[in-house]
């Protein structure tokens, strides 16, 4: 049963909206890749576990603190008693193993995982549970070589992620007693990240405009109801691109107490008071 569905990061989400409206630095610009490939990453994994949701609670993006340290754990399964822990990586490249570490990285992903698998026993020992962690670094990618890992090392591959989630469907099923755990770990999530890196922007240094969704180019107006990119020749509806100008205004700058006014000067004006009027009244309507 999925207890908690992955969400987008919410950094990934602002410097989403933020490209093509500010320059990035190339710091920005690969903290982004990052934090989108690990996201593809991760919501790659979740449909390979999609199928266990008889077998297993699955809780994932669970943001623990114990003793002041805290870890966010990328899929957490809760089946028959025993928790399974996932520390989800979708590298691509060759890396080194030697006596437990990684080579040449500034963080140790196993060491990492270490942590969590910690963090996670305090905290539900301080719900005075004891039970068996199983914790498992995963590499989404297949193109990724990792050469010096034992045969015990608690490393799996693309390629082994379906025996590894059959065994677990085999080996039993989620009890009321699994789901009461699961329920009580997302007591202890913590919603927002305080180590959450940050991009600084401000209203003056944003662009405003409605942005190609493929290329991240201006749009422009095409026709009544159309919009067109001239840089990678995209068409879309005006009502389509409205939904997307607004979910990015509101990312970046949170709910305006002049929606209608804000909305229109953000699209530039491709799109009519009338067409954002009637946008807004519906949108409020559902609330």
């Amino acid at each position: 049963m999925l207890m908690k569905v992955r969400e987008k990061p919410i950094e990934l989400q602002k410097l989403e909206a933020l490209r093509g409206r500010m320059a990035f630095t190339s710091e920005q610009e690969h903290l982004y890749k990052s934090l989108l490939i690990g996201y593809r990453g991760e919501c790659l994994n979740d449909g390979m576990a999609d199928d266990m949701d008889e077998y297993v609670m699955r809780l994932h993006d669970l943001l623990l603190v114990s003793g002041g340290r805290t870890c966010q754990i990328d899929s957490l399964f809760i089946s028959d008693g025993k928790v399974y822990l996932l520390e989800i990586k979708n590298w691509e490249g060759s890396f080194d193993i030697k006596d437990g570490d990684f080579i040449g990285l500034a963080a140790c992903p196993l060491a990492q995982l270490k942590r969590s698998k910690l963090i996670l026993e305090n905290v539900v020992r301080s719900m005075g549970i004891e039970l068996e962690v199983e914790a498992r670094l995963v590499f989404m990618n297949p193109k990724i070589v990792v050469y010096g890992i034992q045969r015990d090392a608690p490393i799996l591959f693309v390629h082994q992620i379906p025996e590894y989630y059959r065994d677990i469907c085999w080996r039993g099923g989620w009890s009321q007693w699994d789901r009461r755990l699961a329920e009580r770990l997302l007591k202890y999530h913590v919603a927002v990240n305080p180590y959450q890196k940050e991009v600084p922007y401000s209203r003056a240094s944003v662009s405003s405009g409605m942005m190609c969704p493929d290329c991240r180019g201006k749009m422009m107006g095409f026709d009544l109801v159309k919009l067109y990119c001239s840089r990678c020749n995209f068409y879309e509806l005006k009502k389509d691109g409205l939904v997307r100008a607004k979910a990015e205004l509101d990312t970046l700058f949170g709910n305006s107490l002049y929606p209608q006014r804000d909305l229109y000067l953000w699209c530039e004006g491709l799109v009519s008071k009338r067409m954002i009027h009637t946008f807004i009244t519906q949108r409020s309507s559902k609330f």
